[in-house]
């Protein structure tokens, strides 16, 4: 684990105490499909963010198909399941609000602040499904419309501090604020986006 995640695992409160060792055992980046679908029926196109269906209790929608929680599924396959999707449409709302807030481009870089409206509105749909996929929405009902994460960052640069103060900065205080529990961000989000074969893809530079 390089110095940069090192510092990232200890961030206030130890949110990301627990992001393991070189895992290499990331969540894989969900394949191409057709516009995301959402449990309730909704579909999000190219300007619209995952449709907002109700998403019940754990395995109780269609977005847990798949999941078997507590049989076999690592805790981050069993997040979509325990939160449901009003959650995950908050989460992605703060992420998208705090990475094109003014002044964070001085920490995480600008690639964020410098998307056009409609680019932005796409980013924002893709996100939403992403997020679902990898933490254990089901894929057939969540359909990610989006690049793999290293075509998506191809020539952004973007450096390993840049990276860590996205993960710091914009993702833990996001799920913070939307009620997420510190365990489950612990030891849940945080091993997959701070993986050395996910971030791989990210950091370029």
């Amino acid at each position: 684990m390089n110095d940069s995640v090192r510092w990232m695992c200890a961030w206030p409160l130890a949110l990301l105490a627990a992001c393991g060792g070189d895992s290499d055992s990331a969540t894989p980046a969900p394949s191409g499909g057709a516009g995301a679908r959402g449990a309730g029926g909704g579909s999000a196109g190219a300007g619209g963010g995952v449709a907002a269906g109700a998403a019940g209790a754990a395995g109780s929608a269609p977005a847990c198909k798949g999941v078997q929680v507590g049989k076999g599924a690592s805790c981050s396959e069993e997040m979509f399941c325990k939160y449901g999707e009003a959650a995950f449409l908050k989460v992605n709302d703060l992420i998208i609000a705090k990475a094109t807030a003014s002044g964070i481009e001085a920490n995480i870089g600008d690639t964020f602040t410098k998307l056009t409206p409609e680019k932005a509105a796409v980013f924002k749909a893709n996100l939403g499904t992403f997020l679902i996929n990898a933490y254990g929405g089901d894929k057939a009902a969540y359909k990610y419309q989006g690049s793999d994460m290293k075509t998506a960052h191809a020539g952004l640069g973007i450096t390993q501090a840049q990276y860590s103060a996205f993960v710091s900065m914009v993702i833990v205080p996001a799920l913070t604020e939307a009620g997420v529990a510190g365990d489950d961000i612990t030891n849940c989000f945080a091993p997959p986006i701070t993986s050395d074969a996910f971030m791989k893809d990210i950091v370029t530079k």
